[in-house]
């Protein structure tokens, strides 16, 4: 996988997390920041839910590598297959999280992103 697909996988992994982040605010009242941050909404998240809170921010680096495929002039590092995987896992266990607080606990053994 070249580069440039790792960092387009992980900034589709970080724009899962982050907008599952923003639903599940939106989902208690919450207008969310216009932000990129996963740490900055985990520190909203904290107030609601600390341990999805402490999920999130596991995320964080996802912010940086997703910048690089983001924004062009961004310092460029290689980033490993290993990497990347273990984003998305995070990622998507993140969203499965936030989808079953959503929509209910059932939607955890369905698995909404296999």
């Amino acid at each position: 996988m070249s580069n440039e697909h790792r960092y387009a996988a992980a900034f589709h992994a970080q724009q899962s997390a982050e907008k599952a982040a923003k639903a599940f605010l939106v989902h208690h009242d919450l207008r969310p920041p216009r932000t990129h941050d996963l740490e900055e909404l985990s520190l909203l998240i904290k107030d609601i839910d600390p341990k999805l809170a402490l999920k999130l921010k596991k995320l964080k680096n996802l912010t940086r590598i997703a910048a690089i495929y983001r924004y062009p002039d961004a310092e460029r590092k290689s980033v490993s297959v290993a990497t990347i995987k273990t984003a998305i896992k995070g990622a998507r266990a993140f969203y499965n999280v936030v989808a079953g607080h959503i929509i209910g606990k059932t939607a955890l053994s369905k698995r909404l992103i296999p």
